[in-house]
C-alpha cells in the first residue's frame, strides 16, 4: 500500500467517523425534541386532571428512560465500531509498511485480534435491533472503504494510464525530434551532394569551354592556315601569270622584231633591185 492508498482508507474512515458523530448528534437533537414534546403533552394533560397526570407521567418516564438508554448503548456501538476500523486500518498501514522493508514475519492482525485491541468496555444490549444496526454500520463502513479503495485503484490506474501516455509522448517526442534530426542529417547530405554535383557541372562545363576554346583555336588556325595557304598560291599563280605575260609579251615583240627587220630586209632588196634595174636601164 502506497501513500495514495494510505490516504484514502485514512480519508474514507475519517469521512465515515464524521458521518456518524453527525446521526449521533442529529439523534440526540431529534430525541431531545421528542422529550420537549412529550413534555408538552404531559403539561396540557395536567390541567386537565390532576390524576390523569399522574399515570401519564408515570407511563412516559420509564419509556424516556429505555430509549436514552437504547441510544446511548447505540452511540457506544457505533463509537465502538469505528474505533475498531480505525485500529484495523491503522494495523494494516503498519503491516503494509512491514511488508514493503521486506519484513520476514507476517505481523498482519485479523479483525478478531484487532477487536482485542480495542480497550473500551462497551455494554451491549441482546437485542437484535442493536446486533442489525450494528451489522449494518459495520457493512456500511466495509463497503465504503471498498468502495474508496476501489477508487484509489482507479486514481492509480488512470495515474499509470497518464505516466504511461506521457512516456509514450516522451518516446514520440524522442522519435520526432530524431527524425527531424535524421531529417537535418538528409538535407545536409543532399545539400553536399547537390553542392558537389554542381562543382563537377561547374568543371564540366569548364571543361567544355575550354574545349570549345580549344576548337575555336584549332579552327582559326586552321582558317587562317587555308587563308595563307591560299595567298601563297594566288601569289604564286599571279607571279606565274606576269612571267608568262612578260614572255608573251618578249614573244611578240620578237615577232614584231624579226617582221620588221624582214620587212626591212625586203625593202632593202626591192630597193636594190629597182636601183639595179634603173642602173641596168641607164646602162
Amino acid at each position: 500500500m502506497d501513500a495514495n492508498e494510505h490516504y484514502c482508507v485514512t480519508h474514507t474512515v475519517m469521512f465515515e467517523l464524521t458521518i456518524q458523530s453527525n446521526v449521533i448528534n442529529n439523534t440526540d437533537e431529534t430525541k431531545e425534541e421528542q422529550e420537549g414534546f412529550s413534555f408538552q403533552e404531559d403539561t396540557v394533560n395536567m390541567t386537565a386532571s390532576h390524576h390523569t397526570a399522574d399515570m401519564v407521567h408515570f407511563s412516559i418516564q420509564p419509556q424516556q428512560d429505555t430509549m436514552k438508554l437504547k441510544e446511548q448503548i447505540q452511540s457506544a456501538q457505533v463509537v465502538a465500531n469505528s474505533s475498531k476500523v480505525l485500529m484495523y486500518l491503522i494495523q494494516v498501514i503498519c503491516d503494509s509498511e512491514n511488508q514493503q522493508n521486506n519484513s520476514s514475519t507476517d505481523t498482519r492482525l485479523l479483525p478478531a485480534e484487532t477487536e482485542a485491541l480495542f480497550t473500551y468496555d462497551v455494554s451491549v444490549c441482546p437485542d437484535n435491533e442493536g446486533d442489525y444496526t450494528e451489522n449494518e454500520n459495520r457493512l456500511a463502513l466495509e463497503y465504503e472503504a471498498e468502495r474508496e479503495k476501489e477508487r484509489c485503484e482507479e486514481r492509480k490506474k488512470e495515474e499509470q494510464k497518464r505516466r504511461i501516455e506521457r512516456d509514450f509522448q516522451m518516446e514520440l517526442k524522442k522519435i520526432m525530434e530524431a527524425e527531424k534530426l535524421q531529417q537535418k542529417e538528409l538535407e545536409l547530405i543532399e545539400k553536399r551532394a547537390q553542392k558537389k554535383l554542381d562543382q563537377e557541372m561547374m568543371l564540366q562545363r569548364e571543361v567544355i569551354r575550354n574545349l570549345q576554346r580549344r576548337v575555336e583555336q584549332e579552327r582559326r588556325m586552321r582558317e587562317e592556315e587555308q587563308k595563307r595557304i591560299k595567298n601563297e598560291e594566288d601569289k604564286r599563280t599571279r607571279k606565274e601569270d606576269e612571267i608568262r605575260r612578260k614572255k608573251d609579251e618578249e614573244m611578240i615583240k620578237k615577232g614584231e622584231e624579226e617582221e620588221r627587220k624582214r620587212e626591212e630586209a625586203t625593202m632593202k632588196m626591192e630597193k636594190e633591185k629597182k636601183m639595179e634595174r634603173n642602173e641596168a636601164e641607164e646602162g
